[in-house]
């Protein structure tokens, strides 16, 4: 059975949207959201206005399958940045770390030799560990980028011919 009418609006919950239907919007825009009155279209009319309508519904659902397409695009993009960007963080620090250790060993030299004191010794013992400290924060920093692209992939993705259940450690 075939309805006779199509409501394209609920019925107004407040004076404000009286207001906003009467001022803003055009009489042609309120004219098309009064319900339709479908009494006297013959089948074939009422046939093509359910076909309207379900094409409508599937251009509705491909835009919005596009619109998730480009925001996971997005996504991925953003993570594999942010890898580049942490990648290269790790790789500088690690330069730091080594400097840092370089003169360190050459402090601890000097110290054996008499020619610094203690103070600077532990100086640059706590510079070591502090460049230590900011490389394992960098290294984090690109796992955690990693875990990222792979979230945004799908986050259960795994290669051909690997099972998804726990490894058995014998």
């Amino acid at each position: 059975m075939v309805p006779k009418t199509f409501h394209l609006r609920e019925r107004r919950l407040n004076p404000l949207q009286d207001w906003i239907s009467e001022e803003l919007l055009n009489p042609g825009l309120e004219a098309a959201m009064r319900p339709m009155r479908l009494d006297g279209l013959s089948e074939e009319q009422l046939s093509n206005h359910y076909v309207e309508l379900a094409q409508g519904k599937q251009f509705e659902l491909v835009k919005v399958y596009c619109q998730t397409i480009l925001s996971a695009f997005g996504d991925v993009e953003i993570a594999l940045i942010v890898i580049a960007d942490s990648l290269e963080r790790e790789r500088l620090q690690q330069i730091v770390v080594t400097s840092s250790r370089e003169a360190f060993q050459l402090a601890e030299t000097r110290l054996r030799e008499g020619t610094v004191d203690l103070v600077t010794v532990l100086q640059t013992q706590q510079t070591l560990f502090t460049a230590e400290d900011n490389h394992v924060v960098a290294r984090l920093a690109r796992l955690q980028a990693v875990l990222s692209l792979f979230q945004a992939l799908g986050g259960s993705w795994m290669p051909p011919g690997v099972g998804a259940g726990p490894a058995v450690v014998r």
